[in-house]
C-alpha cells in the first residue's frame, strides 16, 4: 500500500510543471552623464584605493 502511495506522489510530482514562465521587460535608461568612470573622477580614485595591486595586475593581464 505504501509503495502505491509513493508511486502516485512521485508520478503526480513529475507530471506537474516545476516552474512557471514569466516575461520580464527591461527599460534601458542609459548612463547618466555624471556617472561615467574617468581616470580623473572621484569614483575611479576611490575604487583604485580599494583594489589590491595584485588584483589590478591580474585584470591587466586579462584585458
Amino acid at each position: 500500500m505504501k509503495k502505491i502511495i509513493i508511486l502516485i506522489v512521485i508520478t503526480a510530482a513529475s507530471i506537474t510543471p516545476a516552474q512557471s514562465k514569466y516575461m520580464i521587460y527591461f527599460k534601458d535608461k542609459g548612463i547618466p552623464s555624471g556617472s561615467q568612470l574617468n581616470k580623473t573622477s572621484l569614483l575611479f580614485k576611490s575604487a583604485e584605493k580599494e583594489l589590491a595591486p595584485l588584483a589590478v595586475e591580474r585584470r591587466k593581464q586579462v584585458m
